[in-house]
């Protein structure tokens, strides 16, 4: 479980899968739970919490053992093996978040009526 503090930098990544060809073509939401929940968000709740946007293309060749980006490229959809390629972005909490644990969901839709998800649970430190 990712460990942080409220406005502290989180970074997130998803696999490109071949899902997307054109650049900025695509956006993935990121949206958060209210504190401890008690049972899991609705699609409705994560919707209407958004905290960051970012842009579904934004991948690499990977990133080194800082977790810093290696070659951030537009074209990677391009290449063979573009599946693999590891893309994601960074971005800020929210300043006010409480103490405790959230869910967090990024969500993006490469197509017309076809939405693709991934989630973390993380915990907020004083």
């Amino acid at each position: 479980m990712t460990v942080k503090k409220a406005g502290e930098r989180l970074c997130i990544r998803w696999p490109a899968k071949g899902h997307q060809y054109k650049v900025g073509a695509t956006s993935v939401y990121i949206g958060i739970s209210g504190v401890n929940p008690t049972r899991d968000p609705t699609q409705e709740e994560f919707s209407s919490q958004r905290i960051a946007t970012l842009d579904y293309n934004n991948c690499t060749e990977g990133s080194d053992e800082d977790g810093e980006d290696l070659n951030p490229c537009d074209g990677c959809f391009n290449l063979p093996k573009d599946d693999l390629k590891p893309c994601g972005g960074c971005f800020n909490l929210p300043s006010n978040l409480q103490v405790g644990y959230y869910a967090v969901q990024w969500r993006w839709s490469p197509q017309v009526r076809s939405w693709y998800t991934s989630c973390a649970d993380i915990k907020i430190i004083e």
